[in-house]
C-alpha cells in the first residue's frame, strides 16, 4: 500500500469535516463525561472511526465493573450522530432521510442496524416534531420506553427488531451544551469554578486530535480522567478517593461488609487512613447498589435508634468513643455497638472505626471483636506504600516532581503510614524551593516536617486534648534516665503523685495504656520504650508549651520519687540528676530542683565518681549539667568540659576558664578532687575528642597534687594507639618524671623497631600498594594507618624535653642515641626557626649525624644562621656528594647562599680529577634546587644567589643545568661539549644514570648499562618504567623480554604491550599465563593486547578476564564500582566472531552478576550483536520486566546500539502500552528503536496510541527526530497528533541547534519522560 492510499483509507472525509466543528466537538466531550466518567458506562469511545460516524462507543447494558470483572453480559456497539441545524424542527421524514444515508463507501445507518447489536442516537440542536417525538429520550444510553414507538413509515426503512434500538436526543443547542459540561465539571468531578474553562478548552483539543486519529479516535477513561485531574478535578467522591491505595487486607474488610455480618469495625494507630477507608468502602458499596445511602452517626446510639432513612442505608460511625480518649458521654456505645453491629443487614450496614488507642481505653473491645478488622502500618507493605507515593507525585508543583521521583527509595525507608507519605508531600509543597538544589537536605527536611506533622504532631494534640501534661511529663522524665522503663515502677508512684500533683487524679498509667495503644510506646515484658523518636518530640512540645505545668510536674515527679521506698535512694537520686540533665537542653523546662533533693544529687554525683565500673566521660557530663554551684565534682566537670567557641573550628577546642583563687583553693581542699582529676587523666583524656593545650597540666596542678604518676600510667595506656589527640598533653605531663618515663620510652621505641618479619611483610604491603594489588579503598586504609603515631610522638617530646631539661649530651649519651637522632635534628631544625643553636651542640650535632640521612638538618639550621668553622665540611660535602638527595640539596643551598665563590672551585677539582659523575650530579642538583620554591619547607631567599652561580659556569655546564631543568629548555638538543660529558662516564649515581636515560635518543650506544642497573636496583617504579620505555625505544628486546619478569608490574605490563605487539597471534602460552598475575596493571596490559590480537584461542583467558573485578574507584567516596580489566576483556571479546552460545550464557551471567553497570552494558552489547534472536530477545524481556534499574537500561541499550542488526520479530514486540508504562528510560530507548527501525505504518500506529497519553505524548517527537525525509507524508501526520502549531515542532525542523529546556515540551509529558525526551533531542556538546 503507498503512503497514499494508507492516508486515504485511514482519515475519512468525516475527519476532516469534523475537525472544524465545535458543536460536534462539545458533544463528543458531553458524551466522554457522562458515558466514561460520569455514569461508568463504557471505558473508551471512538470519535469519527472508519465508519464515518461521529461517535462510536462499545457500552454495556449493566455497570462496567460487572461487565469487565463480574458478570458476562452481551454489549452493543453505539452509534452517535451529531447534527447541528438551524432551521425546522425534525419531522419524520428528515429522520428517515438521515438513517437512510448511505454511499458505496459507507454503510447507511439503516443498514448497521442490521447488525442486532448496534443502537443509533441522534444528537440535535433542533426539536423533534410530530411523530418523531415518539423517538426522543432524555440522555444517551436511554431508549423509548412505548412499545411500537417506531412510526410505520421508519419502521418500513428499517430491519426487523430495530424497534428499541433507535433513539433521539433534541433540543441540546450549543448554549444548553455547554452548560451541561459546565456542571458536569463543576459539580461532578470538582473542578474550580476558576479552572473549568480551562478545562474545557484543553477536553476540545484533545477531542480534535483524536478526530486527527490520536490514539486510533480513541479516547479512554484514563485520558479524560488525567485532563480533569489536571485541572485540580477528581472521580471519586473526593479528590483523596481518586487516588486510594487499597491496603492488603482489603479483601478482608470487602467481606467484612458482606454476608453474614454486614458491619465491620475498623481500628488502627492514627494515621493509617481509616476514615478514608471508610469512604472508598461506601463508594465501592454504592457502585453495587446505587440507591445506598449514607449516614454519619455522631451523636450516640440513640441517632442510629431513631433514624428513619429509607432502605438501604450504611451508618458510619466514627469514633464512637471519642477522638483523643474515653469519653464518657460516649458510654453508651460500650453496651450498644455490638447488639446494633449484630443487627445488621445487607439493607442496613455498619461500619465504625476507631484508634486503637481510644478504643482499648473504652474496655469495650471484647464485646465486639467478632466484628474488628485492623488497619495498621502493616498492612501498607512495599508496594501499597510505593502505589502511595507515586500516585501524589503530580499533584506536586512540576519544578519538584522529579527531585520527588528520584527520591523515593529514601523517603520510604524513612516513613512507614500513608498520613506520613502525605504529611511528606504536603511538606515539599509548602518549603522554600531555593534550596532544593541541594537534593539530600532539601528531600531531609520534608522527611522531618512529615514526622513532625504526622507522629509529632499527633503525639501533641494528643496530649492537649486529654489535658495529660503532668502525665506526659512523668513517662518523659522515666524514660530521659532509661531506654525502657518498668510498668511497676509507674504503678507504685501513681498514689503519691496523684496525691500530689494537679491534674493527675488519674494516675499516669491511663496514659500510658493510651500510648501503647497509638503505638506511640511500645510495651514488651512489662517495660515501655518510644516506638519512635518523634515521639519523645511530640512530648517535649507539648511540655514546652504547657512549660510552667511541666516543670511543676517535673519538680514533684522528683519529690515523691526522693520520698519513695519501693526504690534505693541511689536509684532515686540517680533518675532526678538525669531529669535535671535533660531539661538544660531546653529552656522552656529548664529548672533548678528544691535546695534538699539539690543537695542529695550533688551528695550522689560525688558519689558515684568512686564507682569505676561507670563511664566516666558520661558521669562527667551528666555532673555538668544536674551538679549544682555548690557541688565541687559539678564545678570540675564543667571546668574541664569548658568549650567557650561552639563555632565549627572551635567546637572541640578546651580553653581554661576564669575562675578565681577562692575557687581554685575551695576544690583543691576537697580530696575527692584530686581522685576525679585522676581518673580524668587516666580514662578520659586518652579517649577525648576534645583538643586540650599544656594549659591543662599546669592548671590541674592548682587542683590536685602529684599528678605525674597518673599522666604515666595514661602514657603507657595509649602507647600502641594511633592517633590520640592529647598525646602531647599527656606526655607532657609524664615528663615531669623523665626517669619514671623511661620505661615507657623503651616501649615506644620498640614499636618503632619492627621484627624482621613485620619489616618483610610491610615491604611486601608497599609493593603490592605500587603494583596496585589491592582495589582503592583498600589500599588507601592501608595508606592512612595512622599505627605508632602516640609512640613516635612520644619519643619526640622525649628528645624535646630532655634536650631543654638535661641537655643535648644526654641524647648522645642515651641507650637510644641512633633511634633519637631524626628526633633531636627536627628539634634541632624547629630551635633554629627562634634563635642560634649553641656552638657546643652543633658540634655534638655534626659529630652524630654527619655522613647520615639527617645531615641535611645540619645544613639547613647553618643555612639560617652561618658559622664558618664548618665551611671544611661543607665543602667536602659538596665536592664528594651523597647518596641522600636531600642532604646534597641542603649542603649546595648553604655554599650558594653563605659561600658561592667556591663553587667554581670545587667545580674546576672535580674538572681536574676527571670526577665527571660528581659534577653532572652537581649541575642536575643545581636545576632541581632552581625549580624548587622551598627546600627543607621554607623559603631561603636563594633565587638571587642561585641565579649569580649560575651565570659564572662554564658554557656546557650552563647548557646540563638547562637541560636538566623541567622548565627550561628540556627539548633542546645537546650540544657535542655536553654529549661527550655525558658519555665520559664510567660509573654513574642513580640520578645521573636517569639523566642520561631520559637523553637516550641522543646517547643510544652509552645508555644501556644504565638502563640495566635502574631495572635492576632502583626501587622507584616511575624510574624503571622511564628506563624501560628507553630500552624499548632503543629496540634493546633481551632487556625487554627479562622485564616480564620485573617486581614492578607496570614494568612488566609495558614489557607484555611491547612484546605482544610483535606475537604471533594467537599469542604465546607464556603471555597469556600472565591472566594470574598479582598486579592489576599486568592483567589490564593482557587484556589490552588479546584486544588488538582477536583470536577463538584467548577466549578462556577473557572470560577469566571479564570477571576480574579490581576496581580504581572508591565506594567511600560514592564512586561506581569500575572494573577497567573485565571491561577491557569484553573489548576483546567483541571483536572475536562468532562466539558459541555456551560462551554468551557465561557473559549473560557474568553481566547479570556484576556491580559494575557499564560492565554489564558492554557484556550486553556483545550478546546482542552475536546472539541473534535467541539471545536479543532475552535482552528485551531484561529490559521490559521489572528488576534492578540498571541491568534494564543496560538490556535497552545494547539492544539499541545494535539497532542496525536487530531483529525485526524484536521490533514487533514492543507495543504502545509498552512507551506508555514503562519508565521513561526504557520507553525513550523503545521510541528510539521503533521510529528508526519500524515500517511508517507501525510508527503511525503507534504515534495515534500514545499521542492520547498526557504523560508521554512527547515521544512522538522522537519519532520524528529519526524518521527517514522519504517518510514526510507520515511524519505530517504524526505531526498532526500534537497539539496544532506546537512550537516543539518548529524547534524540531531547525535540527535542534538552541538548547532547550523542560518548559518547551511541559505540557507533551511529566518531568521525567520530558528530561530523558530532551536528553536525545538536546545539541549533543550541551549535554556532555
Amino acid at each position: 500500500m503507498n503512503q497514499e492510499n494508507f492516508v486515504e483509507d485511514n482519515f475519512g472525509s468525516g475527519a476532516r469535516s469534523l475537525a472544524g466543528y465545535d458543536y460536534q466537538v462539545d458533544v463528543s466531550i458531553w458524551l466522554a463525561l457522562d458515558l466514561m466518567l460520569g455514569s461508568g458506562l463504557t471505558q473508551m469511545i471512538e470519535l469519527e472511526p472508519g465508519s464515518e460516524e461521529d461517535i462510536e462507543a462499545q457500552l454495556a447494558d449493566d455497570e462496567p465493573e460487572r461487565v469487565e470483572t463480574r458478570v458476562s453480559l452481551d454489549g452493543y456497539t453505539l452509534v452517535v450522530q451529531v447534527k447541528l441545524r438551524g432551521g425546522d424542527a425534525w419531522t419524520i421524514k428528515g429522520i428517515n432521510r438521515l438513517l437512510n444515508h448511505g454511499s458505496a463507501t459507507r454503510q447507511s445507518a439503516a443498514e448497521r442496524l442490521n447488525d442486532p447489536t448496534v443502537r443509533y442516537v441522534l444528537v440535535t440542536s433542533t426539536v423533534l416534531n410530530g411523530n418523531a417525538q415518539n423517538l426522543r429520550v432524555k440522555r444517551v444510553g436511554s431508549w423509548p420506553q412505548k412499545k411500537n414507538s417506531l412510526p410505520t413509515s421508519t419502521a418500513k426503512i428499517l430491519p426487523v427488531g430495530a424497534d428499541g434500538r433507535i433513539a433521539v436526543v433534541d433540543n441540546l443547542y450549543e448554549e444548553r451544551l455547554e452548560q451541561e459540561i459546565k456542571r458536569l465539571l463543576i459539580e461532578r468531578f470538582g473542578v474550580p469554578n476558576s479552572r473549568w474553562i480551562e478545562c474545557l478548552q484543553k477536553l476540545r483539543e484533545e477531542a480534535k486530535l483524536r478526530v486527527r486519529r490520536v490514539g486510533e479516535g480513541k479516547w479512554h477513561k484514563n485520558e479524560l480522567a488525567q485532563v480533569i485531574r489536571n485541572h485540580d478535578g477528581y472521580l471519586a467522591s473526593s479528590p483523596k478517593l481518586d487516588d486510594y491505595v487499597y491496603p492488603k487486607n482489603w479483601q478482608d474488610l470487602r467481606e467484612a461488609m458482606g454476608s453474614p455480618n454486614y458491619a465491620a469495625l475498623i481500628i488502627g494507630q492514627s494515621g493509617t487512613g481509616k476514615t478514608l477507608t471508610t469512604s472508598k468502602i461506601f463508594e465501592e458499596l454504592r457502585r453495587d447498589n446505587p440507591g445506598l445511602t449514607r449516614i454519619s452517626i455522631r451523636h450516640g446510639p440513640q441517632q442510629l435508634r431513631d433514624d428513619r432513612t429509607p432502605k438501604p442505608v450504611l451508618y458510619d460511625i466514627e469514633d464512637p468513643w471519642g477522638r483523643y480518649d474515653f469519653d464518657p458521654a460516649s458510654r453508651p456505645w460500650n453496651d450498644e455497638l455490638a447488639k446494633y453491629m449484630a443487627s445488621a443487614r445487607a439493607d442496613s450496614m455498619i461500619i465504625a472505626t476507631s484508634r486503637r488507642d481510644v478504643a482499648s481505653a473504652s474496655g469495650a473491645l471484647k464485646s465486639v471483636e467478632s466484628w474488628i478488622v485492623p488497619l495498621e502500618a502493616e498492612q501498607y507493605g512495599k508496594h501499597e506504600r510505593q502505589k502511595l507515593y507515586r500516585t501524589r507525585i503530580d499533584a506536586l508543583p512540576r519544578d519538584i516532581q522529579l527531585l520527588a521521583s528520584d527520591s523515593e527509595k529514601m523517603v520510604l525507608n524513612k516513613l512507614a503510614t500513608p498520613l506520613e507519605i502525605e504529611k511528606f508531600f504536603d511538606a515539599l509543597r509548602i518549603m522554600n524551593r531555593s534550596n532544593k538544589g541541594k537534593t539530600q537536605s532539601f528531600i531531609l527536611d520534608a522527611i522531618v516536617k512529615a514526622h513532625e506533622q504526622s507522629i509529632e504532631q499527633t503525639v501533641f494534640l494528643q496530649i492537649e486534648e486529654r489535658k495529660d501534661v503532668a502525665a506526659a511529663a512523668v513517662i518523659w522524665a522515666f524514660l530521659k534516665v532509661s531506654e525502657h522503663l518498668s510498668i511497676n515502677v509507674i504503678r507504685s508512684l501513681e498514689l503519691e503523685l496523684s496525691e500530689r500533683l494537679t491534674g493527675l487524679e488519674n494516675g499516669v498509667i491511663p496514659l500510658v495504656d493510651f500510648f501503647v495503644a497509638a503505638r506511640n510506646l511500645r510495651l514488651k515484658n512489662g517495660y515501655i520504650s518510644y516506638y519512635h523518636p518523634r515521639v519523645e518530640a511530640g512530648i517535649e512540645s507539648a511540655l514546652k508549651h504547657n512549660s510552667i505545668k511541666a516543670k511543676i510536674a517535673l519538680r514533684t515527679f522528683l519529690e515523691v520519687l526522693m520520698d519513695f521506698d519501693g526504690l534505693e535512694e541511689s536509684c532515686g537520686t540517680e533518675i532526678a540528676a538525669r531529669v535535671v540533665a535533660a531539661t538544660q537542653r531546653f529552656p522552656e523546662l529548664e529548672f533548678e530542683p528544691k535546695q534538699l533533693l539539690a543537695h542529695q544529687i550533688d551528695i550522689w554525683l560525688s558519689n558515684r565518681f568512686d564507682d569505676p565500673s561507670y563511664l566516666l566521660s558520661d558521669h562527667m557530663t551528666l555532673a555538668a549539667k544536674s551538679g549544682s554551684r555548690n557541688s565541687n565534682v559539678g564545678e570540675l566537670a564543667r571546668y574541664l568540659l569548658h568549650q567557650p567557641d561552639k563555632s565549627f573550628w572551635g567546637l572541640n577546642y578546651w580553653e581554661v576558664p576564669s575562675k578565681s583563687d577562692a575557687w581554685y583553693n575551695r576544690l583543691q581542699a576537697d580530696s575527692k578532687i584530686s581522685y576525679i582529676v585522676g581518673r580524668f587523666i587516666r580514662e578520659m583524656l586518652p579517649e577525648d575528642q576534645r583538643c586540650y593545650s599544656n594549659k591543662l597540666i599546669t592548671d590541674l596542678d592548682r587542683l590536685a597534687s602529684n599528678l605525674t604518676p597518673v599522666y604515666l600510667e595514661a602514657a603507657n595506656k595509649i602507647l600502641n594507639y594511633g592517633y590520640v589527640n592529647s598525646s602531647g598533653v599527656i606526655a607532657t605531663g609524664a615528663l615531669r618524671d623523665i626517669n619514671g618515663f623511661e620505661p615507657i620510652l623503651d616501649k615506644a621505641v620498640k614499636v618503632l623497631m619492627p621484627s624482621e618479619e613485620q619489616q618483610k611483610q610491610n615491604a611486601e604491603t608497599h609493593l603490592a600498594i605500587i603494583n596496585e594489588v589491592y582495589n582503592s579503598d583498600y589500599a588507601e586504609y592501608v595508606c592512612e594507618s595512622d599505627d605508632g603515631y602516640t609512640a613516635s610522638e612520644f619519643v619526640k617530646a622525649y628528645v624535646d624535653h630532655v634536650r631543654e631539661v638535661k641537655g643535648w649530651k644526654h641524647l648522645v649519651e642515651h641507650r637510644h642515641a641512633e633511634h633519637f637522632l631524626p628526633y633531636w635534628m627536627r628539634s634541632l631544625h624547629n630551635s633554629a626557626r627562634i634563635g642560634r643553636i649553641a656552638q657546643d651542640e652543633m658540634t655534638g650535632a655534626f659529630i652524630a649525624a654527619y655522613n647520615s640521612e639527617e645531615e641535611s638538618t645540619l645544613w639547613f639550621v647553618l643555612i639560617e644562621h652561618w658559622d664558618h668553622n664548618y665551611i671544611d665540611q661543607l665543602l667536602y660535602q659538596v665536592r664528594i656528594g651523597s647518596s641522600w638527595s636531600d642532604v646534597r640539596l641542603a649542603a649546595l643551598a648553604c655554599l650558594i647562599k653563605h659561600a658561592p665563590n667556591f663553587l667554581n672551585t670545587i667545580i674546576d677539582e672535580l674538572s681536574l680529577a676527571g670526577n665527571n659523575d660528581r659534577l653532572i650530579e652537581l649541575m642536575l642538583d643545581l636545576a632541581s634546587l632552581q625549580n624548587r620554591s622551598t627546600i627543607g619547607g621554607e623559603d631561603h631567599n636563594l633565587a638571587i644567589p642561585l641565579k649569580n652561580v649560575m651565570d659564572q659556569l662554564r658554557t656546557e655546564l650552563q647548557e646540563l643545568c638547562k637541560a636538566a631543568n623541567s622548565n627550561i629548555g628540556a627539548q633542546q638538543p645537546l650540544s657535542e661539549a655536553v654529549k661527550k660529558l655525558l658519555e665520559s662516564i664510567v660509573c654513574s649515581s642513580p640520578n645521573v644514570r636517569m639523566f642520561r636515560i631520559l637523553k637516550y635518543r641522543e646517547l643510544p650506544y652509552s645508555v644501556r648499562t644504565d638502563i640495566e642497573w635502574i631495572l635492576a636496583n632502583s626501587d622507584e617504579c616511575k624510574d624503571c618504567v622511564k628506563a624501560l620505555d628507553a630500552a624499548i625505544a632503543l629496540d634493546f628486546h633481551d632487556v625487554i623480554l627479562k622485564a616480564l619478569n620485573h617486581r614492578f608490574s607496570h614494568v612488566v605490563a609495558k614489557a607484555l604491550v611491547t612484546l605482544g605487539e610483535n606475537a604471533p597471534t594467537p599469542i604465546p602460552i607464556d603471555y597469556l599465563n600472565l591472566v594470574n598475575a598479582e598486579g592489576s596493571p599486568v592483567r589490564k596490559a593482557l587484556a589490552l593486547l588479546l584486544t588488538s590480537k582477536p583470536h577463538l584461542h584467548h577466549l578462556p583467558v577473557l572470560v577469566q578476564l571479564v570477571q576480574d573485578q579490581w576496581s580504581s574507584s572508591s565506594s567511600r567516596y560514592g564512586e561506581d564500582d569500575c572494573f577497567q580489566i573485565a571491561r577491557a576483556a569484553v573489548d576483546a571479546i567483541s571483536k572475536i566472531k562468532p562466539l558459541e552460545d555456551t560462551i554468551l550464557e557465561k557473559l549473560l551471567k557474568i553481566a547479570l552478576d556484576t556491580s559494575d553497570w557499564s560492565l554489564c552494558k558492554k557484556l550486553f552489547n556483545v550478546i546482542a550483536e552475536q546472539g541473534g534472536y535467541t539471545f536479543q530477545k532475552q535482552l528485551f524481556e531484561l529490559a521490559i520486566v521489572p528488576s534492578r534499574i540498571e541491568v534494564r537500561l543496560s538490556a535497552a541499550s545494547a539492544i539499541l546500539t545494535n539497532l542496525e542488526i536487530l531483529d525485526i520479530e524484536i521490533v514487533g514486540q514492543i507495543t504502545a502500552d509498552m512507551l506508555i508504562t514503562l519508565t521513561p528510560k526504557i520507553a525513550v530507548i523503545l521510541t528510539l528503536i521503533i521510529a528508526h527501525h519500524a515500517s511508517p505504518a507501525k510508527n503511525l500506529e503507534i504515534a495515534r496510541e500514545i499521542s492520547a497519553n498526557l504523560k508521554r505524548r512527547g515521544l512522538l517527537l522522537l519519532m520524528l527526530w529519526l524518521m527517514d525525509d522519504s517518510d514526510d507524508c507520515i511524519k505530517s501526520l504524526i505531526e498532526k497528533l500534537l497539539p496544532k502549531d506546537h512550537p516543539s515542532l518548529g524547534w524540531l525542523r531547525s535540527g535542534g541547534i538552541e538548547f532547550a529546556d523542560d518548559a518547551l515540551i511541559a505540557d507533551l509529558g511529566d518531568p521525567a519522560i520530558c528530561r530523558e525526551i530532551l536528553f536525545w533531542l538536546n545539541p549533543k556538546n550541551v549535554n556532555e
